[in-house]
């Protein structure tokens, strides 16, 4: 998670980005290769289309598995243990480095539908963190129009659409499915406990 790429500065405003669990792990299983239960895994270790299978049924599998301890698990399948407390300890790891004692956490859905008012919280929270006033960001529009590495065979920081064209939970590696319904049951039952805390930390609802 986020502990790897901790600000050593003594003085930071830390922000956390937390994103629907279901979305998250699938978005996971298609874009990146499991180097353990994989072969040809590039330095980058992004699943290839025509190299790496990726399939609906496959995912609900491997999550399955990911159920029985011991289990030799597929990247990014995660045991229900793991997803009940899922952003939870994260957030607290968080928390206890920042100024206030408290990390501010963002829904990546709300950047997504509201951009506009996630820099109004990214500018309070700072002010009040460091005593720093941000000016107006001059890109928001712009960044609201686009998506970036989401979806499609293109991987990187590089890999920008428009907003538009974007379809949500589907690629190309994976056939332009969607994950199965019984899937996203599972997951969200699993996660119900992080869920709850994790819609109160951002507010946005995960949890309908």
């Amino acid at each position: 998670m986020l502990e790897h790429f901790v600000l050593r500065a003594p003085r930071s405003a830390r922000l956390y980005v937390v994103r629907d669990l279901p979305d998250l792990m699938w978005a996971s299983y298609n874009f990146w290769c499991d180097g353990t239960n994989e072969l040809l895994c590039e330095r980058e270790q992004w699943a290839k289309q025509g190299v790496h299978y990726r399939s609906p049924e496959h995912f609900d599998a491997v999550l399955q598995a990911a159920r029985f301890p011991g289990t030799k698990t597929f990247l990014n399948a995660k045991a229900p243990e793991t997803m009940s407390t899922f952003y939870r300890g994260s957030l607290h790891f968080h928390d206890a480095l920042a100024t206030s004692g408290t990390v501010l956490t963002l829904a990546n859905e709300e950047m997504a539908a509201n951009v506009t008012a996630v820099w109004s919280k990214i500018s309070t929270y700072v002010g009040k963190e460091l005593g720093v006033a941000l000016a107006p960001h001059g890109g928001l529009e712009e960044f609201a129009g686009v998506r970036v590495n989401a979806g499609g065979g293109e991987k990187g920081a590089k890999k920008v659409s428009e907003a538009g064209n974007f379809k949500k939970g589907v690629y190309p590696i994976s056939g332009n499915r969607e994950v199965l319904k019984e899937t996203v049951e599972y997951i969200k039952e699993s996660w119900a406990e992080d869920c709850k805390y994790t819609s109160e930390r951002s507010g946005w609802n995960y949890c309908t």
